[in-house]
């Protein structure tokens, strides 16, 4: 297995102002989707918690993505921290 497909977890903090309240949440399972992107996310008031895995690549790309929040949304604070492999088989919202 190359570095680019070895599999990593990360859980994804954003504090942001959003728009709607499902929204969110849909935006980000869609764009799991797009990257084969397992997990979940899910939302409490005005923080949002992503758990993610996938390849190296598709990873950094959703974390990019993540950073700058789907449309509608303003991102405030954000964190990241990588963890163990939780064998996620598909991409849900909480």
């Amino acid at each position: 297995m190359s570095e680019q497909d070895k599999k990593i977890y990360k859980t994804i903090l954003v504090e942001a102002i959003f728009a709607t309240d499902s929204g969110f949440r849909f935006a980000v399972m869609q764009k799991a989707y797009q990257l084969e992107i397992c997990g979940c996310v899910s939302r409490k008031g005005s923080l949002g918690k992503i758990e993610a895995e996938g390849n190296l690549e598709n990873m950094e790309i959703f974390e990019k993505w993540c950073k700058n929040g789907p449309v509608g949304c303003k991102i405030l604070t954000y964190s990241s921290e990588e963890g163990d492999i939780k064998n996620f088989t598909t991409f849900d919202m909480k």
